[in-house]
């Protein structure tokens, strides 16, 4: 099938081939020993690598099961299979640990769905040296509930994650209170008081 692509596009796009590292279903699917001869054997096939992991729950489970860069020990390796570069994923939170995976030659590029819905800053953020100001994923996977239930997605650590447009929301700027001499603050959660800090002062 990807060769096929390739005759029909030619040189005009690039072709990305994702491959589950171990889809866990034993001979049904891919197993973590199969993925790599299959890479070595198709090594210059795609233009780039994707590699992922099994079902949902393997590849994108909260935190309490599964740790930042749950895959490394199921990727480290692969990159030496092919002269492609490789893509890699599982909720990279931490700079330095995005940092050693590059330089390690484990990955070429950081695939980071869910830090990027909590800080779609992220990547500048990193390149200007301001790590600490990153709003980091925590795993809770609320975005992944509503995936799962065809409903719009939401994020704990960015509220305004999917009204950005709809509303006009922007992730790192609060709109300037209005004339009002009053403002009612409903939650005590982080966002409550961070509103009740701001919004006084007119940020």
């Amino acid at each position: 099938m990807v060769a096929d692509i390739r005759d029909a596009v030619g040189d005009t796009m690039a072709i990305t081939m994702r491959v589950s590292l171990d889809e866990h279903i034993g001979n049904l699917g891919f197993s973590n020993a199969g993925v790599r001869e299959f890479v070595e054997l198709n090594g210059d096939l795609p233009d780039l690598w994707d590699l992922a992991q099994g079902a949902w729950e393997d590849c994108s489970g909260p935190s309490r099961f599964k740790e930042e860069a749950a895959q490394e020990v199921l990727v480290c390796g692969i990159r030496a299979l092919s002269s492609k570069p490789v893509a890699g994923v599982g909720r990279f939170t931490s700079p330095d640990v995005m940092a050693r995976m590059i330089r390690k030659g484990v990955l070429d590029f950081i695939g980071c769905a869910r830090p990027s819905m909590a800080d779609p800053f992220i990547p500048k953020k990193i390149d200007e040296g301001r790590v600490e100001d990153i709003r980091e994923c925590i795993g809770c996977n609320i975005c992944i509930t509503g995936d799962m239930t065809m409903s719009i997605s939401r994020c704990t650590q960015n509220p305004t994650f999917m009204e950005e447009w709809r509303k006009g929301w922007h992730p790192e700027k609060m709109n300037a209170k209005g004339d009002s001499s009053t403002v009612l603050i409903v939650g005590s959660g982080p966002t409550g008081p961070e509103a009740a800090r701001a919004v006084p002062a007119g940020l």
